[in-house]
């Protein structure tokens, strides 16, 4: 921990010429009102490191003189207090406790879309975090909203990105914290910014809860027409329900590794996933880029192998790469039909077979032992015929609310970048 250098907002104002290389990619923030200054984030807040503690005292359940922690998977846009790890409260100190105000940030991870993720509490918690995070505590000098909106801004983002180039790429430091620059107004500005802010975003955060509700909805509708699929119903049965426990006919449990077989993908430097390649390349979150060279010319069927979408299944383009972070599917037998098995394993979600170390990570000894229900070939084609007919519909709304969703997102941006710019009010 280190002390805010100080206590009332007496702060060095930094000359604009001497930006640029704490500035990346905010060209556009680089002319900002007279009255503003720009200053370092260590010169408004402190930065207090993450609770540290052996994996063999954290408990997943509540117990008695033991205190909940977040980790980097609880940032998201705000931060959210399920899958909580409880460690003896002893090893957190009270600087530790997550305070109203406070911006905890994911300064390690193994996923590179988390490192640097952070998000602001709204009201005092009895709540530390985890040794992979830090937070940021700022003065009383300034409006802490007005800099837990800057932690939302693509401007942050792209300080992230820069800093978290080279060999240590999933970890932040201290510096790359305590010397971001930000824009900052008078504190009587700050006030009127954050409330602008807040009016304009309460809009947009209906229209996204309708958007996400809608989406959920969908969501549900596609399980319960799986839960169908894989039970017989969906088909007529095929000769009846399911009944007293006996299996449709022609139906048959079978071990995972009975009928596939799982490698790991090939890794490829980030310098080579080029946006103007020519082959989509694969990762556990789908396609992550584009390269002008390929491994497979058909299709393949792929597991998310670590990560926040470990488990999660792709069918991948003709012609592509799938890099190290999926696991490949080939199948032991003629009498699997890819898609069948990828609506399947979906369904019954992978993840949950996943090893929890610092982040989820699946492997074929996991895999091989899981029981998944099998029908005949012919069935398992109708099956799909009869799943894909109910989906189609649905994806096509599915996509309309991702392409509105993006749009409300472009929108939240451009709000924050008005505001750190000092256009918004």
């Amino acid at each position: 921990m280190i002390p805010m250098k100080r206590d009332k907002l007496q702060i060095e104002r930094i000359n604009s010429d001497k930006i640029s290389e704490n500035l990346p990619n905010q060209s556009n923030l680089r002319s900002i009102p007279k009255s503003w200054s720009w200053v370092k984030l260590g010169d408004v807040a402190k930065l207090v490191r993450g609770v540290s503690y052996k994996k063999e005292l954290a408990s997943r359940t509540p117990r008695d003189n033991f205190l909940p922690i977040v980790r980097a998977t609880n940032i998201n846009s705000s931060l959210n207090f399920e899958d909580l790890v409880y460690v003896p409260k002893e090893l957190i100190k009270e600087e530790q406790i997550v305070k109203e105000g406070d911006v905890v940030i994911a300064m390690s991870s193994g996923s590179k879309d988390l490192v640097g993720k952070a998000a602001q509490a709204y009201a005092d918690t009895k709540v530390g975090f985890g040794t992979f995070c830090g937070l940021v505590r700022f003065s009383s000098s300034v409006n802490k909203r007005f800099f837990g909106y800057f932690f939302r801004s693509r401007e942050y983002r792209n300080h992230i990105s820069k800093v978290s180039m080279g060999v240590n790429i999933n970890n932040l430091r201290r510096e790359h914290i305590e010397e971001l620059i930000i824009p900052l107004p008078t504190l009587p500005e700050q006030k009127k910014i954050v409330e602008k802010i807040e009016e304009l975003f309460s809009g947009l955060d209906s229209g996204v809860t309708s958007l996400k509700k809608a989406k959920e909805q969908l969501r549900i509708y596609r399980q319960s027409v799986l839960a169908n699929a894989f039970s017989g119903r969906l088909t007529g049965n095929m000769n009846g329900e399911t009944k007293n426990g006996e299996l449709p006919e022609g139906w048959k449990w079978v071990k995972l590794g009975e009928v596939i077989k799982v490698s790991s993908g090939k890794g490829l430097t980030s310098e080579k996933m080029l946006s103007d390649g020519k082959y989509a390349v694969y990762g556990g979150n789908g396609v992550s880029g584009f390269y002008n060279e390929y491994l497979f010319e058909e299709p393949r069927l792929i597991i998310g192998r670590v990560g926040a979408k470990c488990g999660v299944m792709h069918i991948t383009k003709p012609k592509s790469w799938v890099t190290d972070n999926a696991l490949i599917v080939d199948f032991l037998s003629n009498n699997v039909n890819m898609k069948f098995l990828y609506h399947s394993l979906g369904y019954h979600n992978l993840n949950e077979l996943s090893v929890s170390t610092a982040q989820p990570v699946i492997s074929g000894g996991k895999i091989y032992p899981y029981e998944i229900l099998l029908p005949t070939l012919e069935q398992q084609t109708l099956i799909v015929e009869k799943i894909e007919s109910r989906f189609a519909g649905s994806e096509a709304l599915e996509k309309a609310i991702d392409d509105s969703l993006i749009k409300a997102e472009l929108l939240r941006q451009s709000i924050l970048k008005q505001a750190f710019e000092g256009k918004l009010i």
